[in-house]
């Protein structure tokens, strides 16, 4: 799978994808019984592992790269909850992408609690340290369009746009 559009950089994941609704393996458009997580390879699989070998994708939906994304080494519901349409080498840490809603993560939301509650358009290279880019966004009517480049380090761009604020671009 090959992402590139006017606002990221070429990025692949050759190691194969899961597409998940509420939490299960969609296959040809039709939701499976099976879950991301088992369908990512179990608790020794290589995406939606929390570290403790159980399910870090509850109610995810998205497609998710089978490249670590996800993951989290030491416990923590990293993408429940949480509705991206595309995780490249992203979302690990504890609870990293937890109840976001983001268009694309590419290379971003690394750490504990990263994009935890995250309303934005398209992260990429962005939002790596703990805590981030937390709540950054996160009410309904508040919004980022795109970060890129930017917010790493620990509590980098928390609570940015959070309280019904709008912020097109943050490079």
């Amino acid at each position: 799978l090959i992402l590139a559009d006017s606002v990221t950089t070429p990025s692949v994941c050759n190691k194969g994808c899961v597409d998940c609704r509420n939490g299960f393996e969609v296959i040809d458009g039709e939701t499976t019984t099976r879950t991301c997580h088992d369908a990512c390879g179990g608790s020794g699989g290589s995406c939606c592992v929390d570290g403790n070998g159980l399910d870090a994708c509850d109610n995810f939906s998205g497609l998710v790269c089978k490249d670590g994304s996800c993951n989290a080494s030491n416990g923590g519901k990293v993408c429940k909850d949480a509705s991206i349409e595309r995780v490249i080498n992203s979302c690990i840490g504890v609870e990293a992408c937890m109840n976001a809603s983001i268009e694309r993560v590419i290379d971003s939301c690394n750490g504990r609690k990263a994009c935890t509650d995250a309303n934005i358009g398209s992260v990429v290279n962005s939002c790596v340290g703990n805590n981030s880019c937390g709540s950054i966004g996160e009410y309904s009517h508040a919004g980022i369009d795109l970060i890129r480049n930017s917010c790493n380090g620990r509590q980098a761009c928390k609570y940015a746009a959070a309280n019904g604020g709008s912020i097109d671009t943050i490079e």
